[in-house]
């Protein structure tokens, strides 16, 4: 399973995603008693919130601004 993973993210990688930070269900159940479904719905209500998106866009404008990166007005 891990070779199928590693190849997954290799795929994702060589296509220009991020990899580096995934989450996974045991992330949650390392902190809380709770099923795989619950974990899942767990990290599903962190990752897809405006909160946590914005989060994410104001640190790359910050590192962009930081690197001397010209920001595309669109």
């Amino acid at each position: 399973m891990e070779n199928e993973i590693a190849k997954a993210k290799d795929t994702l990688q060589k296509a220009g995603y991020y990899i580096n930070t995934l989450y996974h269900i045991e992330d949650v159940q390392w902190i809380y008693e709770c099923t795989d479904e619950q974990a899942l719905e767990i990290l599903e209500l962190a990752m897809d919130n405006d909160g946590t998106a914005n989060q994410i866009i104001e640190e790359i404008r910050y590192h962009a601004e930081e690197m001397g990166l010209k920001h595309i007005e669109r």
